[in-house]
């Protein structure tokens, strides 16, 4: 795993940035500026942010921290490369607990949108009796014929009863996104 995950475009670009502020002194003492000045922001905010505004407020202030800068595409990359290696232990529990649930006709509309962060997440129902029970380290094998098809993780889901037979709204993250593989990049 940890081979194809280095194949993978998000970590030859987290590779080069790394390598590109180590390499140039000014972007390094300015990294350490804008991290501090994060840092300092971030703790100013905890003295007074409400505790569920608190997440939301530093997970906003760390990602605009380096928005605007030259460091912008480096810390981009640098986050999305440590995203693949959560997904990636996420994958590894997942496939520990279980095979995984394998979905080829869902219920209704298939969506994609991205989260806050910009990350797709792919909504769909499936019927109660074919997903059992779910947890969050679930992997899921979409089988659809659709160019959504792959390998997800769950990142939230719903259970709905409706008269005699339940569902399940899933919200899936897809695992080619993490490898710098999800459509708009330049791999799909």
């Amino acid at each position: 795993m940890w081979a194809a995950a280095k194949a993978t475009p998000t970590y030859l670009a987290a590779v080069e940035a790394a390598r590109l502020v180590r390499a140039d002194r000014s972007l390094l003492l300015e990294w350490a500026k804008l991290s501090q000045a994060a840092r300092d922001a971030l703790e100013e905010a905890r003295k007074t942010e409400t505790i569920g505004a608190g997440p939301i407020r530093g997970r906003e202030m760390l990602r605009d921290a380096y928005s605007g800068t030259p460091l912008e595409p480096f810390a981009v990359a640098l986050r999305q490369q440590n995203v693949m290696e959560q997904e990636a232990c996420a994958a590894i529990l997942g496939f520990a607990d279980s095979e995984p649930l394998i979905i080829s006709d869902p219920v209704g509309t298939v969506r994609c949108t991205t989260d806050a962060n910009g990350t797709p997440c792919v909504h769909l129902t499936v019927p109660a009796d074919g997903a059992g029970p779910l947890r969050l380290s679930q992997m899921v094998q979409l089988s659809s014929g659709t160019p959504l098809d792959g390998l997800h993780s769950v990142s939230g889901y719903t259970m709905s009863f409706s008269s005699s037979a339940g569902s399940y709204d899933l919200k899936l993250m897809p695992l080619r996104w993490t490898e710098g593989r999800w459509f708009g990049t330049d791999e799909v």
